[in-house]
This record gives structure tokens, sequence and C-alpha cells, in this order.
């Protein structure tokens, strides 16, 4: 392969050159999209990219420098322009290299199905497009249908003998929709994975989304004040997503979180336990080291409610004076994995009953400037269906639901028992919490 004959240059360099640290990252990401609409291809992408990046640490300064352009005639150049930044650097600066130790785990990362080799990706968006305006005259729109591929391939090497390698994949396909009936517009989505043997038939996309947009029609306004709720696990995967930045030792150390202190104490319902599972067979998240060429782990945050730990890249680690968790990111921000919040005992149907009359909300709007992260406090669109004595009623206009995510965690009152992880890396089952707010339009 011709790139690992340039690093292996490149690493030969770098130590006939005397340098004292060096870490070399090459990175490659090649991604293809179709998008489909009135029956034409109206979009289609294919791309890739890819680069090297070399760190040298050389007398207590650290220089960075990045090449696109693989030819081994230049690598001295690469060097050189490395070893240049960072003579130019005033201060010195720590840089954490991992020499390969540890135990790096055997994992079956996420994978689509061999069937998507084979799949006519025009036709199965045309179908799509097609069958949703066959399913009801009140589809009016199909606004966007669209396939995409992606893979991504991590190389890390250093002067401590570390050289590791990994392949993540993704694929998946989309639909977005509007209906309409009188004046009333609506519209909703839906994606799948390729990792089920139904995710290749359209009709399971369609008879997912069109009665699901449907039943937004003819909504009436929720009723102002105290509310309790069930979160359908895809909005409670989103509200967990919205919030994990909590645990992170990024957030710890800026004070950007209030779980500074409160490691081994309660922070969350006894039924809570949230899981950074980087091993989880065929996981969209799945690897076996993190961006700093660590061995992931698998942990749990919260365990029955009460706080474990945060998660740590090297640097923020030796700064704490604790140990890496594996989830560095190869700058101050650790990253996340596959993320959940564990299944717990009741069914989506027991949920409700317990809830008997609140609201049942599957759809958030707006989440990411609803949420103050360092204060807790989020105020969300949101849209749902009443209930009424254990049972779904009337479709919601949309709404506001208000609270804090630090008593959001303590207020779950129930946990369900329908968690799927096979189409997103943070995930969590069903809820039922107590003391909302809710505001009509």
């Amino acid at each position: 392969m011709m790139i690992e004959a340039y690093l292996d240059k490149l690493e030969q360099t770098c130590r006939a050159k005397g340098i004292d640290k060096f870490e070399i990252r090459y990175q490659c990401e090649a991604n293809a999209a179709l998008q489909v609409y009135e029956q034409k291809v109206s979009d289609a992408r294919d791309n890739s990219s890819e680069s090297v990046s070399l760190v040298v640490l050389q007398d207590g300064k650290k220089g960075r420098f990045e090449t696109a352009d693989f030819d081994e005639a230049k690598i001295p150049l690469v060097v050189d322009e490395a070893l240049a930044n960072a003579r130019a650097v005033d201060t010195e600066e720590t840089f954490f290299f991992h020499d390969g130790s540890g135990d790096y785990h055997q994992v079956m990362p996420y994978q689509p199905l061999a069937e998507l080799a084979e799949l006519d990706k025009i036709r199965f968006l045309k179908d799509l497009e097609r069958l949703a305006y066959e399913a009801d005259g009140r589809i009016n729109k199909v606004i966007k249908t669209c396939l995409a591929e992606g893979r991504r391939t991590l190389t890390i090497r250093n002067s401590l003998g570390l050289n590791l390698n990994r392949e993540t994949n993704r694929a998946y396909a989309y639909i977005y929709l509007s209906a309409k009936e009188g004046d009333i517009v609506k519209t909703d989505s839906e994606a799948v994975c390729f990792n089920r043997p139904q995710d290749f038939d359209p009709r399971t996309m369609v008879e997912k989304a069109v009665p699901r947009l449907l039943s937004r029609l003819n909504a009436a306004d929720v009723k102002s004040g105290p509310v309790r709720a069930v979160f359908e696990r895809e909005v409670a995967g989103d509200l967990l997503e919205a919030m994990c930045s909590i645990f992170s030792s990024y957030h710890l150390d800026t004070g950007a979180t209030k779980l500074k202190g409160k490691v081994g104490t309660r922070v969350a319902s006894p039924l809570v336990s949230i899981v950074d599972d980087p091993w989880l067979e065929g996981g969209l998240a799945t690897v076996s080291f993190d961006g700093e060429g660590v061995p992931t782990k698998y942990k749990e945050l919260v365990s029955d409610g009460v706080l474990q730990g945060f998660v740590y890249g090297l640097a923020l680690a030796d700064k704490h004076k604790t140990v890496t968790t594996g989830n560095g990111g190869g700058g101050l921000h650790p990253m996340f994995f596959n993320l959940y919040l564990k299944n717990g005992m009741s069914s989506p149907e027991e949920l409700l009953q317990k809830l008997e009359d609140g609201v049942y909300i599957d759809k958030l709007n707006g989440l990411g400037a609803g949420m103050n992260v360092v204060s807790g406090d989020f105020s969300i669109g949101a849209e749902g269906f009443e209930v009424v004595g254990g049972k779904i009623g009337r479709a919601l206009n949309q709404f506001t639901i208000a609270g804090n995510i630090y008593d959001f965690l303590q207020d779950i009152e129930a946990v369900g028992n329908d968690l799927d992880l096979s189409q997103r890396s943070v995930a969590s089952p069903s809820l039922l919490v107590k003391n909302l707010t809710a505001a009509g339009s």
C-alpha cells in the first residue's frame, strides 16, 4: 500500500533527525451521497480526502505540520516544517504520547449488511419517494430522500512504538416529508442504517413515517402548567446526547458541569445507569482505541443513580492526577463512543399506564439552542400526544417543555425496556419523567 510506504519513510526520517518525540496521524475519508427529488437524481456526490499530520516535541516545544501531498521526496520538508513550527513557539507545551501499552480489545464495529453493495440505490430512493406519495393523499410533499455512505481510516504512529490502524463505516437512508390537511401542514422524517434486513425495503420507512406524520394533523393545544411526560426512546436519546457533556472532563475542568465533586453521590434516579461502551458488537461508534491510541474501556458513568466518574483523555487525566479512560479525542475535549442509558423493566405501554394522564413526547425541535448545559436549564419545542387514562389520545400542536437536566435525571420515575442501539450511537429507552412544565404556543 502506497500510504504505508510513505508513513514508513516519514517515521524513519523523524528518527534519523533525532527528534525527541513525534506522532504521525493519517486520516482518510471517503463519502458518497445520492438524493432523489420528483423521481430524478437531484444530487450525486462521491468525494474523498486524506491527509497526514506530524506533531513533533523538541526541546519541550510542540510543532505541527499537515500535508495532503504524499510525494516521498518531500518528506524531509514536512519534518523540517514541523521542527520550524516548534522553534517558533515561545512557551513549552506538554504533549502526551501513548506507548501502546494496555489491552486492545478485539471489537466488531458496525458494518452495513452486505446487501448494500448490491442495492440499486437510485431505484431505492425513487421507490421510497413514490411509496410515500401513494401511502396517503394528504402527503403533499416529499421534501428530501437521501442515501449516504462513508468510510474513515485512521492510523496513529509515534516515537514510542505505537502503530495502530482502524476503519469505521457509516451508511443510512433518510426521508423528510410533509402532510397537509386544510390549512394545517406538518413535517416529519425517518432514517435507517442498513444493518437490519428490513432496512432494504423502502416500505419499512414509509410505514413508520407516514402514519406518525398523519397523526399530527388536526392537533390540539397542550394545557399549560406542570406535567408528567413519557419521552419516546428516540427523543430520550436526543436529550441524552445533548446533555452528555456534563460527564466530560473538559466541562469538569472549565466548571461547565454541576457534577463536580459529586463522584460517589446520587445524581440521578436509582433506576438510571448510563454506560459508555466502545466494545458494543455492531455499535455505530465501536472502536478498540481512542483518538490518542489508548485502549478503550467499557465504563459506567452512572450506576443505579450514583455518579461513577467522568471521561478523560491523556492531557486532562494528567492535570487532574488520574488516568485516562480511553476517551481521548486528540485534544482537550474527550469523546464518547456508544453512550446509552440502560434498559429498565417497563414496556412502552406500561410507561403510559404508569403515567395515566400527561403527555407523550415523540419529537423535539430546537434542542441545541434550547438547552444550557452549564446551568442545566432547558426550554425546548416539543410535539406529541396527550395521554388520558394510560392511553394515547389527540395529537398536540408544538408546545414548549421546560425543566433542568440535573433535575430531569433525578425525576425519572420509570425506564422502558425498548433500548435500540442499531440506529444510533447515543441512545436511551423510553422514559417517564415528572416535574416538567408545558406551555402551549
